[in-house]
Parts: structure tokens; sequence; C-alpha cells
């Protein structure tokens, strides 16, 4: 189970203020009577609410209403559960619990053996990877078999690569040599290995189609060059002169430039308006040249560094500027809402926050959002592309808790112990508790991912 937390940004500054955090500071500009969101007010100062409540994930007006994952609130702290195996608290109990146990009575119980999630000891909702229902229970009954139909542990609705479904749902080798992934139906290909595609019979070697810009997963053509069409996987000519795009040999998309389609042939625009250098008809212009945009059929001049145009009139100017008498004018940088005289900044550009003193101020590189501080990243916004996101990256965890001080859930062949990732005793062991009993085994972490296992022996493989 992965619960997210979304904090929306409200703007909500008061440019009057000499704090860009404050909302409203009637009667000296340098005391706040009430603050921006996600700020808390003490002593006519707005502060961060992460930095009043440690481990806040969702404020309130006077505090904090909601923990990160891996915290649970009390007395208007966030702190630390005596149980890790909660995901979510309500007050001092435990409502829901990481994957593998259940909740009741305000604490976690492990689910039956090989269950991913449950309700109750006897109510499994869905097995771990390879393994079915047989009644309640999850068992492993056909080999090679990564999701069980629901309900079923003789029927098979998905396999693991190399493999795929026969008549009687049941897993066989891929039965298309070079094939890499038939999961759905063994006697096909969904692909192959290398650069091979499959050809409806074969994984053969790819051959570039001649004039085709893009390809889907298969290798198919999917788009062709300026000029050309698709047609049963190949590109070719249009057949109307000067014709740019089309979908068949004789009908036209759209022509070359200064030249429109008339339903029989591309011909030269008659009269080309002010700016236009492209039509779609008698006076109706389709492209404009640079310097110009494009409104209906006419082409009205640009106003310099607007992005969002009303007809002429331009409506929203680009970061960092602001409008004033229908110009864009240099304001604060990387800013993207401006006081009305451009000197304060109300709301930053992506990858920026917002100062006190009203500029923008480049996030962390962990960040793609922040707020407050460059560290502070919003939730949901870590930058994926590095590696080093938390604080404390943890041997063997593969979900931390939102502050990464804490381990939620643990690789295969290690088990959750005080927020820390342990390894089993056994190394051919995939699945053991607390006190190191095995419940799942395999020869190579290979034929674990394939769904060839084994049950142990007196709790050792």
């Amino acid at each position: 189970m992965l619960f997210t937390l979304l904090i929306p940004l409200i703007v909500a500054q008061n440019p009057e203020c000499s704090s860009a955090y404050c909302s409203s500071c009637k009667t000296n500009p340098n005391v706040c009577d009430s603050c921006a969101p996600n700020y808390i007010l003490i002593d006519g100062t707005c502060k961060y609410f992460k930095e009043v409540v440690p481990y806040c994930a969702i404020s309130s007006e006077n505090g904090c209403s909601s923990c990160m994952l891996g915290y649970y609130l009390k007395d208007g702290k966030c702190q630390i559960p005596p149980n890790p195996l909660c995901a979510t608290y309500k007050g001092d109990k435990c409502v829901v619990c990481v994957d593998g146990y259940y909740a009741k009575a305000g604490e976690c119980f492990e689910c039956v053996e090989n269950c991913y999630e449950c309700s109750s000891m006897t109510q499994c909702f869905e097995c771990l990877d390879g393994y079915g229902f047989n009644g309640d229970d999850c068992v492993q009954s056909l080999d090679h078999c990564k999701t069980y139909s629901y309900g079923s542990s003789t029927r098979c609705s998905e396999c693991y690569d190399g493999y795929g479904l026969n008549k009687k749902n049941q897993c066989e080798k891929c039965a298309i040599d070079g094939c890499y992934s038939c999961s759905l139906d063994y006697t096909k290909c969904d692909i192959c290995y290398n650069t091979k595609h499959f050809d409806g019979k074969a994984c053969v070697d790819f051959i570039p189609v001649e004039h085709c810009t893009s390809y889907t997963d298969s290798l198919d053509c999917s788009s062709c060059e300026d000029g050309y069409y698709l047609d049963e996987g190949k590109c070719k000519a249009c057949k109307v002169e000067l014709c740019n795009k089309c979908n068949s040999p004789y009908t036209c998309n759209k022509c070359q430039e200064g030249y429109y389609w008339n339903e029989k042939e591309c011909t030269s625009c008659p009269v080309i308006p002010i700016g236009c250098i492209g039509c779609s008809g008698i006076n109706k212009c389709s492209v404009c040249k640079e310097g110009y945009h494009l409104v209906g059929s006419y082409c009205y001049e640009n106003v310099e560094h607007c992005v969002v145009y009303s007809y002429e009139q331009c409506k929203t100017c680009e970061e960092g500027y602001y409008l004033s008498k229908g110009k864009c004018l240099k304001g604060v940088e990387h800013c993207r809402s401006h006081s009305s005289d451009g000197k304060k900044c109300i709301e930053c550009g992506k990858g920026y926050y917002l100062t006190e003193d009203f500029k923008c101020s480049k996030c962390d590189s962990t960040c793609n959002e922040c707020e407050h501080k460059a560290t502070y990243c919003e939730l949901d916004s870590l930058n994926e592309n590095k590696e080093d996101v938390h604080p404390i990256r943890m041997a063997h965890c593969n979900r931390a808790s939102a502050d990464g001080q804490r381990c939620m859930r643990c690789d295969d062949n290690t088990y959750l112990k005080d927020g820390k990732c342990v390894e089993c005793g056994d190394d051919k062991c995939y699945g053991c508790t607390e006190d190191n009993k095995c419940s799942v085994c395999a020869k190579t972490q290979e034929d674990f991912f394939n769904g060839i296992v084994y049950l142990p022996n007196n709790n050792h493989c």
C-alpha cells in the first residue's frame, strides 16, 4: 500500500507587508496578523510549519494536522511510533499497517503466509507475485506464473518473461525463437531480444523502413517524413504536387508554404495578409512569419517576452517579467507572478522558492519544487534522477519513511527489525520473519524472479 500526500501551493502573500510569509499586517508592515498557507503565526512572525513541528506533512492554522509517513501526531508533535509495522496512525492507534500486515484494535498483525494485502488473518485481498488463491490461502502451484486469476491457484493471468499462457491458462516457454516476452500467449511474441522484432511469424532482424521517422515498441513504423504517408507498414509518397502531409495518395492535409488545399490540388495563396506566410484558403492565414502570432485566421505582431495572448493583447509574460500597459517589463528574476509595480514576487517559477524578501531562490538539485528553503522539497517532487535523495540511504531498504531515517519495507532476502533491514541467515532464503524463520526458498536470485521456488524444511532452505 502506497500513500501519497500532496500539498497544493496556494498564493496568499501580501506585498504590503515586509515579509513574503505574511498574508495580513493591518497596523504595522513588520508585524504579521495572519500568515500564508503552511506558515504559523508566532508573536507577530510567520514561521514555516516544518520548523515549528518537525516531520509534519500537512499544516493546520495553529500547527500540524498530519505527519510524514512513519510518524504519528501526538500532543501536537510528530513522534516515532512504537510499532514500526504501522503506516498510518489515528491518535495513538494504528489504522493502516505496512504491506503484509493488517490493523486490528490499533495493532498490526501478520497476514496469512505469502499474502501481500489483507483485512484480517483469514481475508486476503492480494497474494504476493508468484502465488494464487487456494481458498483463503496463498499458494504456488503453477511454474513461471507471475499473477494468478483472482480466486484461483490453477489459472494464471500473467507469466514471467520468457513464458506465455496456453489454452489451459498455464505457463509455457515462448514458442518463438529469440522471444523475450510472450506473457499473454506463448505462441506469439510481444518483445524480441536485442534489435529484432516480431513480424507475425518470427523474431527477425530489424530493417529500417525508408522515410520512416518513428517506430512502435515492436519496431513497426508509426509515422513518415513530410510528403509521405503510412500504408501497411511502409512510407509511400503523396501523389498530390506541392503537398507536405497526407494520409492517402490523392488527398492533402497540409500543402507546402504559400499554398493551400482546395479539395482538388495545392494552389497558391491569392492574397497574403501582413505577417502571413501560409494560408488555408482565401484571406485565411495558417502560418505566421517570425515575430507574429496566429489568432483564428489572422497574424498579430508579437509583444516582446509575452507567452499568452488575447488577440493582439498580451495577457501573460514569461518568467521574470510583469505586464504593464500592454508591455512586458523586467521584474524579479525567475518570478511567475509579481506585485502590481513589479518590485516584489508573489509566486516563483518551477524549481525556485519565495524568500522572505519577495525574491526567488533556486531549489536544491534533489528537488523539482521546494518551499521556504532549498532543501525543503514539496512532497512528491523529489528528483528521481538523483541517487542520494534521502539524507540516509539504508541498505536493502526499498521503501523508507518520508525523512529517510527509518525503513518501512525491505528487499527480498531481508527482514525488518527496529526500522532497519537485516539479512536472512540463509542465502537461499527469499522471505524470512524477525526470528529468522524462512518462508520461501530459491536456488538463485534469477530463479526467484522467474517464480522457480520451493518451500523450506523446518524453516530452513
